[in-house]
């Protein structure tokens, strides 16, 4: 792992523990619209873009949906929260010389609000959101706009998330992923990572002796 200075993190599931405020968006979302899902089926699209989702509502009803989407999920975060020692390894990260990048499927404003609740900013050398792009994860776009903004070269890439869309999106742009699973739901029999681990810790004890600076 020595050769790695580049991390490209997701939000969602990865950095920000936040798959229950977001299903329960949606899902109520499909309720008030008509489109007939299931809870489980609403959480098994969690690392689709909204712009994903809202091909499933009726066009003449999107703009009112994606009113609702905005203002339902800035509510819902109104306390967002970081999974335990996110804060800290990025910091020990940006500490060891490395370039961080955001890249995440969810949308500018929200991600916006969440930097601001969570003390974020600063810590990353580059933000990609799904209004940034044409083609979201798992498509590679996001990751190789990441690395152009930062001027990485792939060879010193990785992904780390916790999705297929993740993992996928590695494998497009052809740099390494690592997967954090901390709802311990992440499906090894479908595609695997590069790495596999429970939790951030558990990935810095693996890459690095932890001394911080």
């Amino acid at each position: 792992m020595e050769k790695i200075r580049t991390f490209l993190f997701d939000l969602d599931g990865t950095l920000l523990d936040s798959k229950r405020a977001l299903t329960n968006v949606i899902y109520g979302l499909c309720q008030k619209y008509g489109v007939a899902s299931t809870y489980e089926e609403v959480e098994s699209q969690f690392s689709l873009s909204f712009r994903q989702i809202l091909e499933q509502f009726e066009a003449s009803k999107r703009k009112e949906v994606l009113d609702d989407y905005f203002k339902w999920m800035l509510q819902a975060e109104r306390s967002p929260r970081l999974f335990p020692a996110i804060r800290e390894n990025l910091q020990f990260l940006r500490c060891r010389g490395n370039r961080l990048a955001l890249v995440t499927n969810k949308e500018r404003l929200i991600v916006e609000e969440n930097f601001k609740r969570l003390r974020l900013e600063g810590l990353f050398d580059a933000v990609v959101t799904s209004c940034d792009v044409q083609t979201p994860k798992p498509s590679a776009e996001p990751l190789e706009k990441a690395l152009a903004l930062l001027r990485s070269p792939k060879e010193e890439a990785i992904m780390v998330g916790d999705s297929l869309f993740d993992v996928q999106a590695a494998y497009n742009a052809r740099i390494p992923s690592a997967v954090l699973d901390w709802y311990q739901d992440y499906p090894l029999e479908q595609l695997r990572p590069t790495y596999y681990f429970h939790d951030i810790s558990e990935m810095m004890a693996s890459f690095y002796q932890l001394t911080f600076c």
